[in-house]
C-alpha cells in the first residue's frame, strides 16, 4: 500500500491531510511573486508544512484510501497504522522518510520530527506554470529621448 501517494493526491484538493498518530501536512497559499533583483516571476503555489500536533484521525485519508483501493474503512486504517509504525521505526533509526512528492521527514539532533518540503506545487490553478526569467529592459535616459524627439538624428 502506497500511503505516500494518497497523501500527495489529497493535497491537490485539500489544505490539510492528517496522518493519524504521525501528524498533518498543511498547505498554505502563496501568491505570485516578482523578484526584481533576479528579474524572475514565480507563479502562485501551495507551500506544504508539517504539523506534529495534528494527530487525530479526521477520516479524510482513510476514506480516500478505502475508495481508491476498493477496500473498506477499517482495512484502510490498518494500512495507515502500518505506514505510521514503519515511518516511526525508520525515523528512530535515523533514516529520512520520503513522502512521495510531498517532502521528507527526519529527526533533528533533539529527536524532533522536521519536514523538508519537495518542490511540487500543489495549487491546481497554477498547473503548468513554472518560474521564468526576463532580462532587464535597457532604457535610454529621458534627456536623450527628448533630444531625439525634437531634433531627430542629425
Amino acid at each position: 500500500m502506497n500511503v505516500e501517494k494518497h497523501i500527495g493526491e489529497l493535497l491537490y484538493d485539500h489544505n490539510c491531510v492528517i496522518v493519524p498518530d504521525l501528524g498533518g501536512f498543511v498547505a498554505n497559499y502563496s501568491p505570485a511573486k516578482i523578484d526584481p533583483s533576479r528579474h524572475s516571476f514565480i507563479p502562485p503555489s501551495k507551500n506544504i508544512v508539517f504539523n506534529i500536533n495534528l494527530k487525530k484521525n479526521d477520516g479524510l485519508l482513510a476514506n480516500h484510501i478505502a475508495i481508491s483501493e476498493s477496500t473498506n474503512y477499517p482495512q484502510a486504517l490498518k494500512y495507515i497504522q502500518h505506514f505510521v509504525d514503519d515511518a516511526n521505526l525508520q525515523l528512530k533509526k535515523g533514516s529520512k522518510l520520503k513522502i512521495g512528492e510531498v517532502g521528507t521527514l527526519f529527526l533533528d539532533v533533539e529527536r524532533n520530527i522536521q519536514f523538508e518540503p519537495a518542490a511540487t506545487n500543489f495549487l491546481l490553478d497554477a498547473f503548468g506554470l513554472a518560474p521564468f526569467y526576463s532580462p532587464a529592459i535597457k532604457r535610454d535616459n529621458i534627456a536623450k529621448r527628448s533630444f531625439l524627439l525634437w531634433f531627430g538624428s542629425l
